[in-house]
């Protein structure tokens, strides 16, 4: 015999010793009663006795006072003495026993005995149901594990026509349904044990509203009480219990393998290794779910016992979105995000209706069909417009820029039909620049870097002598070379004659972007001495190139190109160099 049947047997021999008591008590007080009704008929006597004895002297005093009425009788005849007749067997006239006054002290305290001893047992009788309630209710309390949920497993003890049967209610979830062989496996969420009931005909079966339903109408994951016989594994009945929660077609929910814990939204719970995890009725792998995941879970308190993904994710990837830079897209009934650059997101699998918009822009719908683990493909040139949006970047400040001789500001974006264009773009001090543009995409960014316009220094004057641009032979004379702003120096050599003098110039900004037009004294002829020719022995003659005899002196002739006036050149050797300066 077991603890638990020998505390229902102890139960047993309280409940039959309360019974036998309540039976006593039962039998005490109906003597009780008896003794009671005597009393009150004897009480009754004595009033009546009492009225008489004073009818007795009332009579007499009324004697006194006029002699000729007759003298007036008590209830039970004349005279002090007189008693009542008896009956046989010690009765009065009313068939009742006579009581007599020692035994009506007696009858008292046998009265006051008896209530004292109904008193007793009434005590004794709260004892025992105390007993018994703390018995069942410190059983109760053993049974419950720790760091579970609120839902006690109990024992109900029912009476049928074999006698009594001990049944155990749990709340369970759904592990398995054997439909062939009528088998239902679940785990206790209180015990953390499974267990398999047989399921035949006629077992009551019910959802969460109270329906009758079929067996094949459970799922796996179904969170369920169940009442069966503690002896047998056929159930009395099994019901989708209306306590446990659900929620349904969820996502963002975070999930830490390591801890056992999730998270939904501002909610969080725990799992165990027993959770029911399926995807498609099929086991799935914790770790593989993502925030994306549609998912229904269903659980008890605290605790998620089953989880069942309803939409696995898939990731999409917009392409010629330039256009569309800064605007929105907007998933119905899902997201709504900026469009940026390379952007990608997840989705749950399924269709969708996209919606594309931004300022300026008529509002673009599209429908798109995402495929699990899979990735699709959005791409906005096909529903944008036949216009493409162009980004004139200009190197160079204070560039004007003409679109088909049509001047733009280039500090906006120019919307453009798709189609060729002639750019030509002028800024002073750079060579113009001339392209064309061809306006094919949503969205184009149109470069311009301008060259800096390369300015001369024409030479034309001595003809056939060699120049000397900063020691460097630029040319034979007439020439040209490129300067820029700053310090140069200038000597001309030919054959017969004497090296110039070196001409130095200083050009600053003011200088910049404009040609330079020189002319340059005759040289001077070597000496011819027999047979051989010999240098002047002029002491302001340069020994060696580059060398600074003297400075060009300031000012000059404005000429134009290839008209050197004839006085400049007769001159020469009073005017050694002249300017001329020009566009």
């Amino acid at each position: 015999m077991n603890e638990k049947e020998k505390r229902l047997k102890k139960i047993e021999e309280r409940v039959e010793k309360k019974l036998a008591a309540e039976e006593e008590a039962k039998n005490e007080i109906k003597e009780v009663e008896g003794v009671e009704l005597i009393l009150s008929d004897e009480a009754k006597d004595v009033s009546a006795d009492t009225k008489g004895k004073k009818s007795k002297k009332n009579s007499k005093k009324n004697a006194s006072k006029d002699p000729a009425k007759p003298e007036r009788v008590g209830m039970f005849g004349r005279g002090k003495n007189f008693e009542p007749p008896k009956s046989a067997g010690g009765k009065n006239k009313k068939n009742k026993p006579i009581v007599a006054a020692g035994d009506k002290k007696k009858v008292s305290a046998d009265i006051v005995t008896k209530m004292i001893v109904i008193g007793v047992i009434s005590i004794a009788f709260i004892l025992v149901l105390a007993s018994i309630y703390v018995a069942v209710v410190s059983g109760s309390k053993g049974k419950k594990k720790q760091g579970t949920s609120a839902t006690e497993v109990t024992t109900v003890a029912e009476e049928n026509q074999d006698g009594v049967i001990d049944y155990d209610r749990i709340v369970a979830v759904v592990k398995h349904i054997d439909l062939k062989d009528k088998k239902l496996v679940v785990h206790d969420i209180n015990k953390f044990v499974n267990k398999t009931f047989k399921v035949p005909n006629g077992i009551e079966l019910k959802n969460a509203y109270g329906d009758d339903i079929a067996l094949s109408q459970f799922d796996d994951g179904d969170i369920v009480e169940i009442k069966y016989p503690e002896k047998s594994n056929e159930p009395k009945y099994i019901k989708i219990t209306a306590t446990a929660w659900e929620k349904k077609n969820v996502t963002d929910l975070l999930i830490d393998t390591e801890a056992k814990t999730m998270k939904l939204k501002n909610d969080n719970y725990k799992y165990t290794d027993a959770i029911v995890a399926l995807e498609n009725g099929k086991p799935f792998d914790l770790s593989e779910l993502s925030v994306e995941d549609e998912v229904t879970l269903r659980g008890y308190s605290n605790m998620v016992w089953s989880i069942d993904v309803t939409g696995r994710h898939g990731s999409v990837r917009l392409v010629n979105y330039d256009l569309f830079l800064g605007g929105t897209i907007d998933i119905v009934g899902h997201l709504s995000r900026d469009i940026v650059s390379g952007m990608v997101f997840s989705l749950p699998s399924g269709s969708y209706n996209v919606s594309v918009s931004k300022e300026g822009f008529p509002p673009v719908l599209k429908k798109i069909t995402v495929v699990a683990d899979e990735e699709t493909v959005l791409d906005l040139g096909n529903i944008q417009p036949k216009v493409g949006e162009v980004d004139f970047e200009v190197k160079q400040e204070n560039a004007v820029v003409y679109v088909d001789d049509k001047k733009i500001d280039i500090n906006e974006k120019q919307v453009l039909n798709f189609g060729s264009y002639k750019i030509k773009a002028e800024v002073e001090g750079f060579a113009p620049w001339e392209g064309k543009l061809l306006v094919n995409q949503a969205y184009m960014k149109f470069k311009i870097d301008l060259s800096q316009a390369q300015h001369y220094i024409y030479f034309n004057e001595p003809k056939g002598a060699d120049v000397y641009f900063d020691g460097v032979l630029v040319g034979t004379i007439p020439t040209k070379t490129v300067f820029e702003s700053g310090s140069h120096k200038i000597q001309l050599r030919q054959d017969g004659f004497r090296t110039s003098e070196t001409f130095n110039y200083l050009w600053g900004e003011e200088d910049k972007g404009k040609d330079k037009y020189l002319i340059f004294p005759d040289l001077v002829p070597l000496v011819t001495t027999g047979d051989r020719e010999e240098r002047t022995t002029d002491s302001n003659a340069p020994t060696t190139i580059g060398e600074e005899v003297y400075t060009a002196p300031e000012g000059g002739e404005l000429v134009e190109d290839d008209e050197v006036p004839e006085t400049v050149a007769n001159e020469a050797e009073t005017t050694t160099s002249a300017e001329v300066d020009g566009n």
